[in-house]
């Protein structure tokens, strides 16, 4: 009786194991040949390297085994910290860049280094893998280091329907989570003038910066900063909504990330900003999924849906 109970438990998790599979990876997808090379020089190698990938290293086209370059940009991206599982899933997501940068006629860089025994064996398991969206064709991917509490969506952040905001219960574990950045007041203005030609001498501190709603991910969206909610950027002739991301990657850019609270401090004459996360905070989040595996006990394949719902798994051939 106890062998009938034993064989049947271990059917039902067969089952689940194998639906789960097809949950997370579809058929076969054939991706042009135009955009993957055959090996024609010898390469001294013990991996398998049946594709190659051009590069850019210092400005010159360098030709390189599949895995040897997803190998060196996952060594840079992540390192030997995170989990396996962590690294599969981000090597699922540097490859489908890289092939969609070959779409779009981009070479990516390359800093050749050999990379680590356990990085390499990561990328060679899921060597032959990519993410498509939902209409067959090569998905967008972005990624962070962690994200605050939710993703954002990318049309909130960049304009494009790719991404949605999920949640990200665990990245408060990370390092740097939450980081104290300090700008002198004589400071922003300088770099207010200097960035978006803003005049923000006769200013009052309290009424520096407001934040006029959210991104539904809980970023700072909309922002005045002094009496402005808009800076003509020059080389698009165009007046632009100021937001907490522009302020962040084009003026205070020591800022982590957009999620930001602020405070002046009159006694040093500097305004004390508190980040939340590290990036963007648009698609996976490294320090996320590492945690959802740790914590979790996640796989890739479900680091890979739970952040990019809208996405399959495939195999490229």
């Amino acid at each position: 009786m106890k062998v009938i109970k034993l064989f049947l438990l271990c059917g039902i998790n067969l089952f689940i194991l194998i639906s789960l599979s097809f949950m997370c990876f579809s058929s076969d997808f054939i991706f042009p040949n135009e955009y993957i090379r055959p090996i024609t020089e010898s390469i001294n190698c013990d991996q398998p390297c049946e594709k190659a990938y051009i590069v850019n290293s210092n400005g010159t086209l360098l030709k390189y085994p599949a895995w040897y370059v997803i190998s060196n940009m996952l060594q840079t991206e992540m390192g030997d910290s995170f989990p396996s599982e962590a690294l599969k899933a981000q090597a699922i997501l540097i490859h489908t860049k890289l092939l969609k940068d070959y779409q779009r006629g981009i070479y990516p860089s390359l800093t050749l280094k050999y990379p680590s025994d356990n990085i390499i064996n990561c990328v060679n398991q899921v060597l032959n893998f990519v993410l498509v969206s939902e209409d067959g064709q090569l998905a967008f991917v972005a990624y962070c280091s962690s994200v605050a509490e939710r993703t954002n969506p990318s049309e909130e952040i960049w304009g494009t329907k790719h991404t949605v905001s999920v949640e990200s219960k665990y990245d408060y574990l990370a390092p740097g989570y939450k980081t104290i950045c300090r700008y002198k007041y004589e400071d922003i203005i300088r770099l207010f003038n200097e960035k978006w030609n803003i005049n923000l001498t006769d200013i009052a501190p309290p009424s520096m910066f407001k934040i006029l709603n959210f991104t539904s991910g809980g970023y700072n969206g909309a922002m005045s900063v002094g009496p402005y909610t808009q800076y003509y950027r020059k080389f698009t002739k165009k007046n632009v909504a100021i937001t907490g991301r522009l302020i962040r990657e084009e003026v205070l850019t020591n800022l982590k990330s957009s999620k930001f609270e602020f405070e002046y401090d009159k006694n040093t004459d500097e305004f004390i900003f508190t980040t939340y996360g590290h990036g963007h905070g648009v698609g996976f989040s490294q320090w996320g999924s590492k945690f959802y595996h740790l914590i979790e006990r996640w796989g890739h394949p479900q680091l890979l849906m739970h952040y990019l719902p809208n996405c399959k798994i495939v195999r490229i051939r």
